[in-house]
C-alpha cells in the first residue's frame, strides 16, 4: 500500500531521524584517523575537483548544495553537476559526496533521501558496472512521482568508495561493515550517484554513463589508494 504524500511527509523524516538516531547511538565506527590522513583527504577532495566539466559532446553545469544538505553531510568534498548534451538534448546528474565519516551519509542514501522528497520507490537491484577495468557492482534504483500531474520517473545508479581498495561496494551498510572490518573507517568514503531519466533512450543514458565512469576513474584511484 502507498502512503499518502502528507503521511509520507510526517512519518518518514521520523523514520529517518530514528534510524539516525540508532546508528549514532550504537558507536562502532568511531577509529583514530592514521597519520597523513589530512593530506589523504586533501588529495581526495582534488581529485573531485578535477573531474571535467566537458566530457566529449557533453557539457557540465554545477548545482548548489543547500546549507541544511552541508550541515548533515559535513563532506570532505562534494560535485553535484548535470551533463547535458545540446546535440540530443540528453541530460545526466552525477553526484560524488566524500565524507570523513560515512554515517553522514546516511541521510544522502537513495532509500531514505528520495522518499523523504515525495519519491516512490518502484525497484531497487544489484547490477554490474564497469570500473578499473572489472565488472563491479552498483545498486540501480528506479523511482517515480507525481509532477504537476505528470509521472516523472528517474534511475540512480548508485556505489560507495572505499579507502585502500580498487573495488566499489554498491549498499552502505556492507560499505560501513566492510571499513569497520578493515579498521578504515577513520578515512571515510564517497558515494556516487548517477541520475538519469527513465524516459531517455537507453542508448544516450548508457553511452553517457559508461563516459561518465571513465571520468571519474582518478577519483577512484585516488580514494582507493588511502594513506601509505
Amino acid at each position: 500500500m502507498r502512503l499518502s504524500d502528507g503521511y509520507r511527509r510526517i512519518v518518514v523524516p521520523g523514520l529517518t531521524l530514528a534510524v539516525l538516531a540508532a546508528l549514532f547511538l550504537s558507536g562502532g565506527l568511531g577509529q583514530t584517523a592514521p597519520a597523513g590522513a589530512d593530506r589523504y583527504f586533501d588529495d581526495v577532495a582534488t581529485s573531485i575537483e578535477g573531474v571535467p566539466y566537458q566530457i566529449d559532446s557533453w557539457v557540465g553545469v554545477n548545482l548548489p548544495l543547500t546549507e541544511v544538505a552541508v550541515r548533515m553531510l559535513r563532506p570532505n568534498k562534494v560535485l553535484r553537476r548535470t551533463y547535458h548534451d545540446p546535440l540530443g538534448g540528453n541530460k545526466v546528474s552525477l553526484s560524488i559526496i566524500h565524507c570523513t565519516d560515512i554515517r553522514d551519509m546516511l541521510g544522502h542514501h537513495p532509500p531514505v533521501c528520495y522518499p523523504a522528497h515525495g519519491w516512490h520507490l518502484e525497484s531497487r537491484r544489484a547490477q554490474a558496472i564497469t570500473l578499473s577495468g572489472a565488472d563491479q557492482e552498483a545498486i540501480f534504483y528506479d523511482f517515480s512521482r507525481l509532477n504537476s500531474g505528470s509521472r516523472e520517473a528517474i534511475r540512480i545508479i548508485s556505489f560507495f568508495i572505499a579507502p585502500g581498495t580498487d573495488e566499489v561496494i554498491g549498499d552502505m551498510y556492507a560499505m560501513e561493515r566492510e571499513l569497520k572490518r578493515r579498521g578504515l573507517a577513520a578515512l571515510g568514503a564517497a558515494q556516487v550517484q548517477i541520475v538519469t531519466p527513465l524516459a531517455q533512450s537507453d542508448a544516450a543514458t548508457d553511452e553517457m554513463v559508461a563516459k561518465i565512469l571513465g571520468a571519474i576513474q582518478p577519483v577512484i584511484d585516488t580514494i582507493g589508494k588511502g594513506v601509505p
